[in-house]
């Protein structure tokens, strides 16, 4: 049986203009075991929890993305550890938790634990990326591929317009008709072939994370009609649905991400 351990909650703000009082959130996302400690149940999107709420956070991954229309958007995780990084927004916040005794606060941001550097490419549809043709030509016999290990290790060559580079989840999971079922590739390596010369060169190594569309809707449209509630301007929203997602996911190609945000979601 798994032991309950409470940790404390890492609670990052994400927007500005706030001020520390008593104040309800609606759940965004959940990644991993939390549950309300008043219930029993574990929490989900749409749940509300308020800051006098106690939550059990079974694993140190867990994470849950929680918003205010009062404060705005946090991130709370779970850290171990005794250090004392508590302060007065700890105190006015959290006021359950830490009268446990047993819990500590850091008000870091998402990017320290996951370094921007680190972060996946987050692709939504196609994402996409130019490059000097001048340098690398594209044709019959030069072209770009990714190098990604995936039941095996594969190759799968880009499509391209012109000089800019094109990633598509059924493009590149597309292995001899069949869809590859993982979402996430930690290791893809960009390669130029050459076959006049029979050379290869690597030119990048990065990760990507390919997006569920059907669950990004859901969870996207439910955020919009948090957001509403502000009564903010669909050029706001939409500014704040890329941030979040940014955040959460990894990097995404801001003008094709905007373009599908407004053909697919209710904005």
């Amino acid at each position: 049986m798994v032991n309950k351990i409470i940790f404390a909650f890492l609670l990052i703000l994400t927007l500005s203009g706030f001020s520390f009082s008593q104040d309800c959130y609606t759940v965004l996302k959940v990644k991993g075991k939390i549950v309300l400690e008043k219930t029993g149940a574990q929490i989900k999107t749409n749940d509300e929890i308020c800051s006098n709420d106690n939550l059990i956070f079974y694993s140190s991954d867990a994470v849950a993305v929680v918003h205010s229309v009062t404060k705005g958007r946090f991130t709370v995780k779970a850290v171990s550890g005794t250090g004392n990084e508590l302060n007065d927004i700890v105190k006015s916040t959290l006021a359950s938790v830490l009268s446990s005794g047993k819990s500590n606060l850091s008000t870091k941001g998402i990017e320290d634990s996951e370094p921007e550097s680190k972060m996946p490419y987050f692709v939504v549809g196609n994402f996409t990326f130019r490059i000097d043709i001048k340098r690398y030509p594209i044709n019959d016999d030069k072209y770009f591929c990714l190098k990604f290990n995936s039941e095996g290790t594969h190759l799968s060559k880009l499509n391209n317009a012109g000089d800019t580079l094109i990633l598509n989840k059924e493009s590149i999971l597309n292995i001899d008709g069949k869809m590859l079922s993982d979402t996430k590739l930690d290791s893809a390596k960009l390669i130029y072939f050459d076959k006049t010369s029979g050379t290869q060169t690597q030119i990048s190594e990065f990760s990507i994370l390919f997006a569920d569309e059907t669950l990004l809707k859901d969870e996207l449209n439910n955020y919009i009609n948090v957001l509403k509630k502000q009564n903010l301007s669909n050029n706001q929203i939409l500014s704040e649905i890329l941030d979040y997602v940014s955040e959460t996911y990894g990097q995404t190609d801001t003008k094709n991400f905007s373009d599908w945000i407004k053909s697919d979601l209710d904005l």
